[in-house]
């Protein structure tokens, strides 16, 4: 599931890129093992591109996430995505992947409720035992935060999409 979470940063990093035609110019930092990684978790990595952060590991624990889709309670971060703005006076992207051994159903439930708090009304509501959607949607109709459900290997998967709200 970690590969697979990777593997769909990396696409998007590439797809990001200023010139599709040549690979996209990267930065990698990795943490030493030894210095930022706890005993037993996985290693931390940080990938740039001029416009796009993937983070994931212990690189990924520091995240902020988009109004309306805050972290879920028990949850572990393995993973996010920050994209800046595509033009000026739009904002950022944010994605945090998190896994958790809660039902979709019971992680739905606490987003529709968070949503609702901030003021959101729910867009898109498609949720059951393996997973789903859940998007929000502002009072004039523009989509807000959204929230995937997938189970895999006996836990939910959280992807927790939306704007970033530093902008």
């Amino acid at each position: 599931m970690r590969l697979a979470l990777v593997l769909s940063g990396l696409m998007l990093l590439a797809s990001c890129s200023p010139d599709a035609a040549a690979p996209p110019e990267a930065a990698v930092e990795a943490a030493a093992p030894e210095a930022e990684t706890p005993a037993g978790a996985a290693p931390s990595a940080t990938l740039s591109t001029g416009d796009t952060t993937l983070k994931m590991g212990a690189a990924a624990q520091d995240v902020v996430y988009p109004a309306g889709a805050p972290a879920y309670p028990g949850s572990t971060v393995i993973g996010s995505m920050k994209l800046d703005p595509v033009r000026a006076g739009s904002p950022g992207q944010l994605q945090i992947y998190a896994e958790t051994t809660d039902d979709p159903l019971v992680a739905a439930e606490f987003y529709r409720a968070a949503m609702a708090e901030a003021g959101f009304a729910i867009g898109n509501d498609f949720v059951n035992a393996q997973g789903g959607v859940l998007q929000a949607k502002t009072a004039t109709g523009e989509p807000g935060a959204m929230v995937q459900f997938a189970v895999a290997e006996g836990k939910t998967v959280l992807t927790i999409a939306g704007d970033d709200p530093a902008g």
